[in-house]
């Protein structure tokens, strides 16, 4: 059973673990589901499967018809904690990355974001609601994890070991005020700007000197990004 005591290490490994016992049964709701995506008969495009497994993980399988006609899989169990829980999630079937959504997080998202603009999650938790309607995003590595912009807020993370990544804050703009600016100023500008940035159809030195100076980024930084 995952418990937020756990080291990344720990938790990386159980998931792993669990994903290779789940695939058979993953792969059969894929099969049922997709197949009822081609035929039209959906009542709904998000379906969910859980499973417990002999770790005493109760996994959420998540399938989400996707904007361009595919299916997105997702899993998600709960992290145990003294007081709150967080969230272990895979994506991805092939080569699957581990995902953390800390306690914190989560208490973040729901605060800054959910609350305030009055969502209604339809039965959704907020990491599957964050996993779903989080789209439109921008990544930005940093020297100790990355920070992520999208049409929701500002996502603040760590990347503990390989293949592994860590949500660990969330903060919508009204947040961003000049105390936090000061903490998160050099990663969110730079995301911010490249945000901008990949909507050009082509980026050039001038263009990116330009969004630099617009968002007080920094240019070297968006440079080696597109490599120029």
């Amino acid at each position: 059973m995952f418990v937020s005591s756990m080291t990344p290490e720990e938790k990386k490994a159980e998931a792993l673990k669990d994903f290779g016992l789940m695939r058979t049964k993953i792969d059969m709701a894929y099969d049922s589901f997709n197949k009822r995506t081609k035929t039209g008969i959906l009542l709904s495009t998000i379906q969910k499967v859980t499973i417990t497994t002999k770790s005493k993980n109760t996994w959420t399988i998540t399938f989400v018809v996707a904007i361009y006609g595919g299916v997105v899989i997702f899993a998600h169990a709960p992290v145990h904690g003294h007081i709150k829980n967080g969230y272990i999630a895979i994506s991805g079937t092939e080569s699957p990355i581990v995902m953390e959504y800390t306690a914190h997080f989560i208490q973040r998202y729901n605060e800054r974001y959910l609350i305030p603009n009055n969502i209604n999650t339809r039965g959704l938790t907020a990491v599957e609601y964050y996993m779903i309607y989080n789209a439109n995003s921008a990544t930005h590595k940093t020297e100790d994890g990355f920070c992520m912009i999208s049409n929701h807020g500002y996502t603040v993370g760590s990347m503990p070991i390989e293949k592994m990544i860590v949500h660990v804050t969330f903060i919508d703009n009204e947040t961003l005020t000049n105390k936090k600016s000061s903490i998160y100023d050099k990663k969110i500008y730079n995301v911010k700007a490249l945000y901008e940035l990949f909507n050009y159809a082509e980026v050039t030195p001038k263009i990116i000197s330009m969004i630099a100076s617009k968002y007080n980024a920094d240019e070297e930084v968006l440079k080696k990004e597109f490599k120029l």
